[in-house]
């Protein structure tokens, strides 16, 4: 991470944060919980009249909200302005914020600061202290770094109005906005110098900045170190600044350490004796060593019958569903409809949807937007394809292995056994577990027959399940079990339902291991592609049942990580489905087979990796 001094025209500076309470003496705190504009602040809109400031529950540092400002319909040119604050009797004075963005490197163009003494809605009296642009400012996320701007150059003033004033044609989020006044001592940890993510055993040079935010010069000691599972801190390296100036900064350089392999939070620490603020000591940042991929995507949607672009989105996700079988769990999360339940609208409400229909990819990806009923959807559906390939993309450190199910009468008994693939102090993670029900008979839009992948429950709330609590940290092969108790909904068919977990950091909303399972009997433990045990070869069963009609399940082993691919061909040898067409970890796997759309017949199914390949044959009886 980069940190950097802009001189502008009131020789103000820009300083990057990672984390730090901001309990100086302030003078504004807003975290937009109760929307936008908050009681007090204004919005001017110079551009689209549909397209202005307004709340947004997708990005938020703290809370559920954050400002939003969204070049939807046109290019942006619209502010957001505080209340009138007083800075008459600081030395020193500073504004805070978090900020988050989409479509910032190809569509921004200028984020502004700017700051008026003398009217809240003239934009002609505000004077630009900061101008943010793609190429001079990077943004580092809702829950990344804080933006500090040095107010100083107004402080003597009792009426201060600062802007916030965007154009271009991307999306900005801010949050958790505070003007903060100087008091005698304080020293302030700005940011943790290293990167979220590094190779295991790797030598890492960690840095730091820190910054004097108060009155008089000061020298003081900066610790480096880690956070324990209980809490604690366990410091690595320590360093001394010396007579740092009031307003100035200073980069740190700690010694070298060999990082091992988990996921783990840093800190610094200023340790000024004496300082007036002791909240804003410390900034940290969480660095992992993961080194395996995702195997499964949950794409959940913000969906509803009444919505006209919903049906191309409905098509191009079964679409993505059929094409990936084994790798996406589709979630459609209705509002506004019959198929609405406390839970859906809680998940809507969770990713901040209010366009419909949205498509959220691993929890942190979004496609907004779909299909009328005699639209081409093909279009969409690489979009979602392309988000597909993302997340499995990314790295985790956690791994459903198991997912299965017993039934006692009604009572329908769930268990999950997950697997920590590194040692982890990430005490946030969430486990849910949804129901989802396929080929309702409904007609919607004119040209929709049916509802797939509905949510029907979460169990055992929206809530979800606390991951891990234990005495101490995780270690790496270190597997958690966790168990649900339910019974089917009335007006719900059982034969049609699937039951889906994934493990999720409710903060970040990244969904890191998730997996599925029927629960119409053909299957009696579908993990998502995965199950315990490590084969000693490549090995391609028998699909079970067979035959079949329509659904079976091919199950196929993995001796070692490798590039996998499974497809099905006809018997004149043309392909019909890829079903697996990625890496795959060491470890049983099993795909499930839908021909529901083929004809009776027979088909063959092969399986190829590294050198090794097999084909078997299976006979589809409808």
């Amino acid at each position: 991470m980069k940190f950097f001094t802009a001189i502008l025209t009131m020789t103000l500076s820009l300083v990057i944060i990672l984390t730090a309470g901001v309990n100086e003496q302030i003078q504004l705190s807003e975290s937009f919980e109760n929307g936008v504009p908050p009681s007090g602040w204004k919005t001017i809109n110079n551009g689209f009249i549909l397209d202005n400031w307004e709340a947004s529950g997708w990005k938020a540092h703290s809370g559920q909200k954050s400002a939003f400002a969204e070049a939807y319909y046109a290019t942006l040119d619209h502010w957001l302005v505080t209340p009138a604050i007083d800075l008459s009797s600081f030395s020193h004075a500073y504004l805070y914020f978090y900020e988050d963005e989409d479509n910032w490197s190809n569509g921004g163009s200028h984020h502004y600061i700017k700051v008026s003494t003398t009217s809240q809605t003239n934009t002609s009296s505000f004077t630009t202290v900061l101008d943010m642009t793609p190429s001079n400012h990077t943004i580092d996320g809702i829950h990344g770094n804080v933006v500090q701007v040095d107010l100083s150059a107004y402080v003597g003033n009792s009426t201060v109005y600062v802007a916030f004033h965007i154009q271009g044609d991307d999306n900005w989020y801010i949050d958790d906005v505070s003007v903060t006044g100087s008091q005698a001592h304080d020293v302030r940890a700005i940011s943790v110098d290293m990167n979220s993510h590094y190779t295991a055993n790797s030598s890492v040079t960690p840095g730091g900045v820190v910054s004097n935010v108060g009155d008089n010069a000061e020298s003081f000691d900066v610790d480096f170190g880690y956070y324990n599972w209980d809490g604690s801190l366990t410091v690595l390296d320590t360093k001394t600044v010396s007579n740092l100036a009031a307003g100035a900064s200073a980069s740190i350089t700690f010694n070298a350490f060999t990082i091992g392999d988990y996921e783990r939070k840093f800190f610094i620490q200023t340790k000024l004796a004496g300082d007036n603020d002791p909240s804003n000591d410390i900034a940290s940042k969480f660095v992992n060593t993961f080194s395996d991929n995702k195997s499964m995507v949950v794409v959940e949607e913000g969906t509803g019958t009444w919505c006209q672009y919903c049906p191309g989105a409905a098509r191009a996700l079964d679409s993505l569903y059929k094409a990936h079988h084994g790798s996406v769990a589709v979630i459609a999360n209705h509002n506004g409809d019959d198929f609405t339940t406390t839970e859906s609208d809680y998940r809507n409400d969770y990713y901040g949807i209010n366009g419909f229909p949205t498509s959220v990819f691993g929890g942190t990806h979004r496609k907004v937007g779909g299909a009328g009923c005699d639209s081409d959807w093909s279009g969409l559906y690489n979009s979602y394809e392309s988000l597909y390939n993302t997340v499995l993309g990314e790295n985790t450190g956690l791994e459903i292995v198991n997912l299965s199910y017993v039934e006692n009468g009604a009572t329908i008994t769930a268990t999950t056994r997950t697997r920590y693939l590194t040692s982890s102090y990430n005490t946030a993670y969430r486990m849910f577990f949804v129901l989802i029900e396929s080929h309702i008979a409904y007609s919607w839009q004119n040209c929709m027959d049916s509802l797939q992948h509905v949510m029907r429950k979460m169990y055992p709330d929206s809530l979800g399940q606390i991951f891990y609590d234990g005495s101490t940290a995780p270690t790496a092969g270190m597997e958690v079990e966790h168990q649900v108790d339910f019974t089917i909904p009335s007006g719900v068919v059982q034969d049609n339902c699937h039951l889906i977990a994934f493990v999720q950091e409710p903060t970040t909303k990244e969904i890191f291991t998730a997996a599925i399972v029927p629960l119409d009997g053909s299957v009696s433990a579908l993990p998502g592609d995965h199950t315990a045990g490590t084969p000693t070869q490549f090995e391609l069963l028998q699909n079970f049942p067979n035959p079949f009609n329509p659904v079976t399940t091919i199950r196929f082993n993995v001796p070692k990580k490798s590039g996998v691919t499974l497809t099905v061909y006809d018997a004149a040898g043309k392909k019909v489905r890829t079903l697996v067409n990625r890496f795959l970890n060491a470890g049983q796997h099993a795909v499930r087979f839908d021909g529901s759309d083929l004809a009776s017949g027979v088909y063959f199914y092969r399986l190829s990796a590294n050198n090794f390949s097999q084909t078997n044959k299976m006979l589809l009886i409808k």
